[in-house]
């Protein structure tokens, strides 16, 4: 790739030049003929809808069993405990 660019680049120096000789017409045919066997159609398709995903709300806290109510009390206890432990370590 890197031959190339290399020969991309001195065939347009070259064409900067002003000359009309029979080899530089020549190698620009040869330029043209390389690029047309290069085939570059666009080959690709394109995407359609929106680029991100809708994200619902609630949706980190739907993944979250209901506590069963023999443990509710203790839950909330821990709960409370662990957001005062939270904010003081935030001070």
């Amino acid at each position: 790739m890197q031959q190339f660019a290399d020969r991309l680049s001195q065939y347009l120096n070259e064409s900067k030049q002003s000359e009309e000789s029979p080899e530089v017409a020549a190698r620009q045919q040869q330029f043209q003929e390389m690029l047309k066997s290069l085939n570059l159609q666009k080959s690709g398709s394109q995407r359609s809808g929106e680029t991100q995903t809708k994200r619902d709300v609630n949706q980190i806290e739907s993944r979250r069993t209901p506590v069963p109510p023999a443990y509710r009390s203790a839950y909330e206890k821990f709960t409370r405990d662990m957001a005062r432990q939270k904010a003081a370590g935030k001070k």
